[in-house]
């Protein structure tokens, strides 16, 4: 077997080399907790409407969804620690057994929402119990994402580290279909009253089965060839966090600008709309289902295509067009959403998911980029998870409380093209880094 040698000083170190199998291997394990958490976020957000009767029962119906969604963004604010701990963690010790600890926490806390008591079974202590499992599951995500977006980019090569960390997304949005088609298939095999009375706890208890499947596969793969390098060569940081600070604050702050028009775009186009169109737009839910999770398997095709093609002409021209695109199309889109046809919502939702797609598909890749090995965990954690808690997890509440105060059904676009401007103009003084090998 060919060996690489890599020269450290006095220290030499031979390694194999990253075969197609364990560049597959690693890749499945690193995204299968994405499959998890946006699973979760899905059937959570395609839920809303009867999680607000169910739970936040109030005369006013937008009262209750408006409450229902600020227990979705809660799960947000305490994201920043999980990614703070987690991410120092996975710097010292290691990705992997970082990785398997969020696995199995997001999986408990998914279920235990699924056999939670109602509003009226016990009360107001159910509004408690299902906030504590939502600031549980956003702790365990705010060291999920980044950790595998890590551990997937890690193992690539440079010439298709966009083409593999594109299947980082390919994950999430593998975790929303699996919580659309959910969604879709127990609201139209159910009876509205039997989907309100129980039915719609099963999507929550079928998420444990994801989680034993992913924390088993976690414990079996190796480490990343890039860390074991920082490891063996020890050349880890003593403090990831401060070392972010210090060295890389425009990287740092890169990566939150960065991460505005992906976190709001994708929580609007793929969570927030089924409910916009059932709630504001007075649409069949299911028929709603149906359409965003079309929309998903057309994401889901692009993404990888779209990170190949980064890697062919770099990842700055594929994101800017993706924010040109939200800034140029969001509101003319919200028009066609609003023409409360199955066509003009079908339509809408697939021209999202291009754009969505194009930024999706270098975006991990780009990211891991930013910083080298020895703080990347730590220094994602910082910049990603600031602007998903901050911009993106608080985007359905932020919505909803726009058209409650406006009485404006378009005012959701706004904030879309607030956030893609905000990105476009950072992103426009990123480096471009694709052709460069991973610090």
């Amino acid at each position: 077997m060919t060996m690489e040698v890599i020269k450290n000083g006095a220290t030499t170190i031979v390694k194999p080399p990253v075969t197609e199998k364990h560049m597959s291997r690693a890749v499945v394990t690193g995204a299968i907790g994405n499959v998890m958490e946006w699973y979760d976020f899905g059937i959570y957000g395609y839920f809303a409407p009867v999680i607000s009767t169910l739970f936040f029962p109030s005369v006013d119906p937008m009262i209750s969804l408006l409450a229902t969604f600020a227990v979705f963004g809660c799960g947000f604010i305490i994201r920043p620690v999980g990614g703070f701990i987690f991410g120092h963690y996975g710097d010292k010790l290691g990705r992997k057994h970082v990785l398997s600890l969020t696995m199995i926490m997001m999986g408990f806390s998914t279920f235990l929402i699924g056999v939670l008591p109602t509003y009226a079974s016990i009360g107001v202590a159910s509004t408690a119990i299902l906030t504590i499992c939502r600031l549980l599951q956003g702790f365990s995500a705010g060291g999920e994402w980044i950790g595998s977006t890590s551990f997937i980019v890690e193992y690539a090569k440079k010439n298709n580290r966009g083409f593999i960390g594109s299947w980082q997304m390919f994950s999430v949005g593998i975790g929303l279909l699996c919580g659309s088609g959910m969604g879709a298939l127990v609201s139209n095999l159910l009876s509205p009253e039997a989907l309100h009375s129980w039915g719609w706890r099963l999507p929550f208890l079928f998420g444990i089965i994801i989680a034993i499947v992913g924390y088993y596969m976690r414990t079996q793969i190796e480490e990343t060839p890039r860390f074991k390098e920082v490891k063996t060569t020890n050349t880890t940081s003593k403090s990831p966090i401060i070392e972010t600070l210090k060295k890389y604050p425009k990287a740092t702050l890169i990566c939150l600008g960065f991460t505005i028009n992906w976190t709001v775009s994708y929580y609007v186009a793929f969570n927030y709309l089924p409910t916009y169109v059932a709630k504001m737009v007075k649409f069949p839910l299911a028929d709603t289902m149906l359409s965003n999770t079309i929309g998903l398997v057309l994401f889901l095709i692009l993404v990888p295509l779209c990170g190949a093609l980064s890697d062919r002409i770099g990842r700055k021209p594929i994101l800017l067009a993706s924010c040109a695109g939200f800034a140029l199309f969001t509101y003319p889109l919200f028009i066609l959403l609003n023409q409360a046809t199955f066509t003009s919502i079908l339509i809408a939702q697939l021209i999202f998911a291009v754009l969505e797609a194009l930024f999706s598909g270098p975006g991990a890749a780009a990211l891991a980029e930013l910083f080298p090995t020895k703080i990347r965990y730590s220094a994602l954690s910082v910049g990603y998870n600031m602007g998903v808690v901050i911009f993106g997890g608080m985007a359905p509440f932020i919505c909803t409380f726009l058209i409650m105060e406006t009485k404006n059904l378009m005012s959701p676009s706004y904030y879309v093209i607030l956030g893609a401007v905000i990105s476009l103009i950072c992103i426009s003084f990123m480096r471009e880094t694709f052709k460069e090998d991973l610090q």
